[in-house]
């Protein structure tokens, strides 16, 4: 995962357990959501630049794969290609012309520490709060925003009644590529808003192993989202729901992928 070369407008993903854990890596980045190590090896979670927390169950937060990720994290300052630092050039030219590194938001991960920054919902923030570094842990609730560098994460809603203040995530990478992963939420009204406001390239949406849920509401969440790449996880019936987007929505891309399979987006 981290030695297979990407273009400035690709972005890798791969699910990385049976639930909500997702990698996702673009030319400058790589982000874990829900990350856990029972079903793919810690070393494919190596230099991780964040770490999104969904909520706090223990099939999302795994707090013993949260302080390995921290552990092992062993980036260079200098590891991008040729091709990335210009475009890293032409972003910071942009930031610095419209000044946008004088504001609050562009100043707001200058006291971390060299490693993951992690984001998460307030009650997962209590369970690992004693393994990150305090200007390295982000707690975010529904309608926040958080800029790192030039990568952004927008909270939204989760319908997870089980759970405290859960979150779903709006990834904005440095190429314009957004990734919305719902972490095991049900449908709200906030999906139509993403569908309508911020246009998602990809979309990771489940589709069952939680009361309520299967693969017609990862249907009925793809449907409000309208991204142009739709991937279930978090669930069993992958069959079922790719026939029944191709039935409801045949333009929309799917792509069903086995634990720790890589998928190119571009």
């Amino acid at each position: 995962m981290q030695e297979i070369p990407l273009k400035r407008n690709q972005l890798l993903y791969a699910l990385i357990n049976k639930y909500s854990g997702v990698i996702l890596r673009s030319p400058m980045y790589t982000v874990v959501v829900d990350p856990t190590l029972e079903e793919i090896d810690e070393s494919k979670l190596a230099n991780v630049d964040l770490i999104l927390i969904t909520h706090e169950h223990k099939r999302h937060l795994d707090e013993n794969a949260v302080s390995r990720i921290i552990k092992n994290y062993k980036k260079p300052k200098e590891t991008f290609s040729e091709e990335t630092k210009i475009m890293e050039i032409i972003n910071q030219t942009e930031q610095t012309n419209t000044e946008k590194r004088e504001t609050e938001k562009e100043r707001e991960t200058e006291n971390a520490e060299e490693g993951p920054i992690v984001v998460c919902n307030t009650a997962s923030a209590m369970l690992v709060k004693h393994i990150v570094p305090k200007g390295n842990l982000k707690i975010l609730k529904p309608g926040d925003e958080f800029n790192h560098e030039i990568i952004t994460v927008r909270a939204f809603e989760s319908n997870h009644p089980s759970a405290t203040s859960p979150l779903t995530y709006l990834i904005v990478f440095e190429n314009g590529i957004k990734v919305y992963h719902a972490s095991d939420s049900m449908p709200n009204e906030d999906m139509r808003r993403i569908g309508i406001n911020e246009k998602p390239d990809i979309a990771f949406v489940p589709i069952g192993l939680d009361p309520g849920i299967n693969y017609k509401v990862g249907v009925e969440i793809a449907l409000r989202v309208m991204p142009k790449l739709v991937i279930p996880y978090h669930g069993t019936e992958f069959k079922k729901f790719e026939n029944e987007m191709k039935k409801k929505k045949p333009d929309i891309r799917i792509d069903i992928k086995k634990i720790g399979e890589v998928g190119v987006y571009e």
